[in-house]
C-alpha cells in the first residue's frame, strides 16, 4: 500500500472546473438519490460499497477522481477512505448537488410521468406506500378500511343503521378514526438517520 496524502476539498465552481478537464466522478450516494437526479457522467458507488466497488471502478489509484454526494459529508468520508487505500488524487466536493446545478453543472432528472395536479392528488397515496416499504406504521387511523367496512356492514345488517342506536354507533365509530388521526398526527415524525 502506497504512502497516504492528504486529498482537496473543493467548492462547487472549482469542481465544475475539474469535470469540464476530465476528471473521473465518483457519486457515493445511495440509489434512491441517484434516481431522483444525478450528473450524467458519474458513476454511482454508494459509499458502503466503495471498499467493495472501487477496484472494478477505478482499477489506477493515480486516476483523479472528483467525489460528490448530497451536501460533502459522504464524500469527504469516501475520499479519506480513498487517500487511505492508496489512491493520490483525489477531491471531495464540499457543496451540495443544489449548488452544482445553480452554477450550471450537467444534470439528468427522470422524467416525470405525473402531471404536478396528479402529482398532488396521488402524494398521500405515495407518502403512506413508502411507509409501509420502510416499515412504519400506517398514519391512519388504527382500524384500516376493511375493518370500517366490517363494522359498517355489521351494524347494518343488525337493524342499527336507522334507529337510535345506529346513529350512537356511527358516531363513536367516527369519534373513534378521528381520534386515531389526531394521535397519529401528534407523534413525531421518525426521519432515517443520515449515513
Amino acid at each position: 500500500m502506497r504512502p497516504a496524502t492528504q486529498f482537496r476539498e473543493v467548492t462547487a465552481a472549482e469542481a465544475l472546473e475539474l469535470a469540464a478537464s476530465g476528471w473521473r466522478i465518483l457519486d457515493v450516494r445511495e440509489q434512491v438519490e441517484w434516481n431522483e437526479g444525478h450528473i450524467p457522467t458519474a458513476t454511482l458507488v454508494p459509499l458502503g460499497e466503495i471498499p467493495s466497488r472501487i477496484a472494478e471502478v477505478a482499477p489506477d489509484h493515480d486516476a483523479p477522481l472528483l467525489v460528490h454526494c448530497a451536501v460533502g459529508a459522504r464524500s469527504l468520508r469516501a475520499s479519506a477512505w480513498l487517500v487511505q487505500n492508496g489512491y493520490t488524487n483525489v477531491v471531495s466536493m464540499r457543496a451540495s448537488l443544489v449548488d452544482w446545478r445553480r452554477l450550471g453543472g450537467a444534470w439528468e432528472a427522470p422524467e416525470q410521468l405525473l402531471t404536478p395536479a396528479q402529482q398532488r392528488r396521488y402524494s398521500r397515496l405515495a407518502a403512506e406506500s413508502r411507509r409501509r416499504r420502510n416499515g412504519q406504521p400506517r398514519g391512519r387511523a388504527l382500524l384500516g378500511a376493511p375493518a370500517r367496512e366490517l363494522w359498517r356492514r355489521y351494524v347494518h345488517l343488525q337493524g342499527y343503521r336507522d334507529g337510535p342506536l345506529g346513529l350512537v354507533l356511527s358516531l363513536a365509530l367516527a369519534y373513534f378514526e378521528w381520534e386515531t388521526v389526531r394521535l397519529a398526527r401528534a407523534q413525531p415524525r421518525q426521519q432515517a438517520p443520515d449515513r
